[in-house]
């Protein structure tokens, strides 16, 4: 299930960071931002609890997130993303997940470092770019097997094909500001970002 979020405030933001000029600073703020939106919208697929509550005045009727949630950030890119995503859940766990893109389109898993058990939480994935689908499908092979609750797969930018790989895996909720984005010859999301890593960290010379 693919979950499109939009609002004036998204767009203004990542019309910014879509642009060559945007400082590194100010991408990060655009990600971040949009990241609020998005995990926003998250929380609507987050169990919830009702509640009675006491105010200063007298009694009233609430709800509270109740799950167990473990964020999972895909290094250097979606660590932009996980501010918001902590201050939104912030009894999050957090896990971090580096992946290696090769010339082939193969990934390979550099580093991780996830909670062993995850039969009681849900996974957010944190990810800018959804591409080819490759990486998430890398981080998809780690996570599975510690057996989830459920998985969410949260980026700015989609790209079909990406898409499309990850439900003939299986069924998974992705949330996205964009799900029509194209691949250019060299397999990055167009007309995009450029290199989101890049773009909100420097280039590594």
């Amino acid at each position: 299930m693919v979950i499109k979020v939009s609002n004036s405030m998204i767009e203004h933001n990542l019309s910014q960071f879509r642009d060559k000029n945007t400082s590194s600073y100010i991408a990060r703020k655009n990600v971040e931002n949009i990241s609020y939106s998005l995990a926003s919208r998250v929380s609507d697929l987050i169990e919830t609890s009702h509640v009675d509550i006491k105010t200063p005045l007298g009694n009233a009727k609430g709800i509270l997130l109740n799950e167990k949630i473990e964020l999972v950030p895909i290094i250097r890119a979606g660590l932009a993303m996980l501010g918001a995503f902590t201050e939104s859940f912030p009894d999050s766990h957090i896990g971090l997940v580096a992946c290696e893109r090769h010339h082939d389109l193969s990934v390979g898993l550099l580093y991780e470092k996830v909670s062993r058990t995850l039969n009681e939480r849900t996974v957010i994935i944190l990810d800018p770019m959804l591409a080819t689908g490759n990486t998430i499908d890398t981080v998809l092979d780690l996570i599975e097997p510690r057996q989830p609750k459920k998985i969410i797969i949260v980026s700015i930018l989609a790209v079909p094909r990406g898409i499309e790989k990850l439900r003939e895996r299986g069924d998974y909720t992705i949330v996205t500001v964009r799900d029509n984005e194209k691949l250019d010859e060299n397999n990055y999301v167009y007309p995009g970002v450029g290199d989101s890593g890049d773009r909100l960290y420097g280039k590594v010379e």
